[in-house]
């Protein structure tokens, strides 16, 4: 399941048009470099079109707890309907480790030096 917005594609989008914008105030080298890289997001951008991303075992975890076949969207708006109606008062700790294991999915994409504990 994508990360929560922005999605792969917006974020391309937002740093390709970052690039665009700040291009005409670099020195040359660095504007080809720019350039460059702008070229490099919209191949990706291209490669990636019709990519759905595979549901992770934390998406999964939630759709088994809820003993529904849902898909990852459809799983995580259901868990969120279950919580507010209290359909987990009794399975607090079976929900907990659910729901921690998709945030650490999530963080593990988003910034997953959070999860590493400092040494």
């Amino acid at each position: 399941m994508p990360q929560d917005g922005p999605d792969v594609r917006e974020l391309l989008r937002t740093v390709g048009e970052f690039l665009h914008e700040i291009s005409d105030q670099l020195p040359t080298q660095e504007r080809y470099y720019a350039l460059c890289c702008t070229y490099m997001l919209q191949v990706v951008e291209r490669e990636i079109e019709g990519w759905e991303p595979v549901p992770t075992t934390a998406d999964a975890a939630i759709a088994t707890l809820l003993g529904e076949q849902l898909d990852a969207h459809e799983a995580l708006a259901a868990l969120s309907d279950a919580i507010k109606r209290g359909d987990f008062e009794h399975r607090f700790d079976e929900l907990m480790a659910v729901v921690l294991a998709h945030v650490e999915a999530k963080v593990n994409v988003s910034k997953p030096s959070v999860l590493t504990p400092n040494n």
